[in-house]
């Protein structure tokens, strides 16, 4: 947490932390480690997104931020399929096998594909800068 004084020429940004709370530098935080990379984003309209990702997080929490982005209802649980992408062919060998809860989940869905994956269940490394997903429709 910042806070500004407003108190002129001689105005610095000042880092403080709440009795109980985690210290205002971010890399204390998940979310403030990693690097940002690319990641390219199909939307439901069809329109293709460059979009400047952070790694270290799973691709899902970087697509719940996009206003065209996944649901993701139940937070990365790998319970609800509401972060459903299509790979790109030319991705899927670089990505971890699925697990049995994830290919459970994909085969119930009515829009599941051969390149069905859960975003929740793929970490966004630096190796895969450059990934592209395609957002699956709404089941």
């Amino acid at each position: 947490m910042a806070a500004r004084s407003s108190g002129g020429p001689q105005d610095e940004t000042a880092n403080y932390q709440i009795p109980g709370t985690l210290a205002a530098n971010h890399s204390n935080f998940p979310w403030g480690r990693g690097q940002m990379t690319l990641l390219r984003v199909v939307d439901r309209d069809g329109v293709e997104h460059e979009v400047e990702a952070k790694t270290g997080l799973k691709v899902m929490e970087n697509l719940r931020e996009l206003d065209y982005g996944v649901a993701a209802i139940c937070g990365g649980m790998c319970s609800c399929a509401t972060c459903h992408v299509y790979v790109d062919p030319e991705w899927q060998a670089r990505l971890p096998a699925m697990m049995s809860d994830e290919r459970e989940l994909i085969s119930e869905l009515t829009h599941s594909q051969e390149n069905s994956r859960l975003s929740c269940q793929l970490e966004f490394t630096p190796e895969l800068a450059g990934l592209r997903v395609r957002i699956a429709p709404d089941e």
